[in-house]
């Protein structure tokens, strides 16, 4: 592993157990949201993608601000994986309507992105990353999640009207 590489990890390393430690999360139960946002229960096996899905899901859940552009790196892309833009703009959307969500925005793509007419095996397949959706998918969470936007806007609107 280069010097650089490590210098990286030793950052998201740091960062990751702080907040962690923060939430009060104990080894069984970290090892378990990593398993779910990664697919991979222990940080040994990770690598700059799953440091960064991990910890902007961490912050997205715990309710603070999600780490975008801020040292973390972009994510990487790969051939068939979402771009960072669209990695970008789904967690700016998910941020922005978390207080809206009963289920949350991962939900909300496998109940209306991946659902079974356009794929059983690939809905029963994401991991859950932002990641590693497909560009088109990635696509479709955009257009649903600006949607979803428009509408708790519309929501707030006509109750201001009928309030005043």
């Amino acid at each position: 592993m280069s010097g650089k590489r490590t210098r990286a990890f030793a950052q998201y390393r740091r960062k990751y157990f702080a907040m962690c430690r923060e939430l009060g999360l104990d080894d069984e139960t970290r090892h378990a949201y990593n398993e779910s946002v990664t697919g991979r229960a222990s940080t040994r096996d990770w690598d700059r993608s799953d440091w960064q899905a991990a910890l902007g899901e961490l912050a997205i859940r715990a309710g603070l601000e999600p780490p975008l552009e801020d040292g973390y790196g972009p994510v990487r892309h790969a051939e068939g994986r979402a771009t960072y833009a669209q990695v970008r703009l789904i967690r700016e959307l998910a941020w922005e309507l978390r207080g809206y969500w009963t289920a949350g925005a991962e939900a909300y793509v496998r109940a209306r992105v991946l659902t079974p007419q356009r794929g059983e095996l690939r809905a029963a397949r994401w991991s859950g990353r932002w990641e590693d959706l497909w560009p088109q998918e990635a696509s479709a969470v955009i257009q649903g999640l600006l949607g979803v936007k428009d509408q708790v806007r519309k929501y707030h609107l006509d109750r201001a009207a009928v309030e005043n």
